[in-house]
């Protein structure tokens, strides 16, 4: 196995990883949006369960994980890109375009986790306010 090979193969990997990653906070995001539906239909008739729900939620903090990983991807997969690459640059398309890929879909669980976080501050400013 030459060296291009195994850069690819690590690569390859270091995507799967990722691709993984983001389902799950996919997944996670997902329930977090069942629970804050939930939350804003229980806040008048359950206001004590719906704030610990929320700070349960809100300590999960999705954001800050999802963050972290974030962070962690761009750090390696930016070794793998030109101008700045620290091995020899990825020169397959498609290895490439799931790096965007995988990259788009970080900013949209960011966007959509600072969405909820912001939910989660409202409706717990508001069930505080009003019980």
């Amino acid at each position: 196995m030459d060296e291009q090979e195994k850069i690819d193969e690590k690569l390859d990997a270091f995507l799967g990883a990722h691709q993984r990653i983001l389902a799950e906070f996919g997944r996670s995001l997902a329930n977090s949006r069942h629970f804050l539906k939930l939350a804003g239909l229980s806040q008048n008739r359950e206001p004590e369960e719906t704030l610990a729900m929320l700070e349960q939620i809100r300590e999960i903090d999705l954001l800050g994980h999802l963050t972290s990983q974030f962070e962690e991807y761009n750090s390696v997969a930016g070794a793998f890109l030109p101008p700045n690459a620290a091995v020899d640059p990825v020169d397959n398309e498609e290895m490439l375009g799931q790096l965007a890929e995988l990259h788009m879909k970080y900013e949209a669980l960011l966007e959509e986790a600072e969405g909820q976080m912001e939910t989660i501050e409202e409706l717990l400013n508001t069930t505080r306010v009003y019980h």
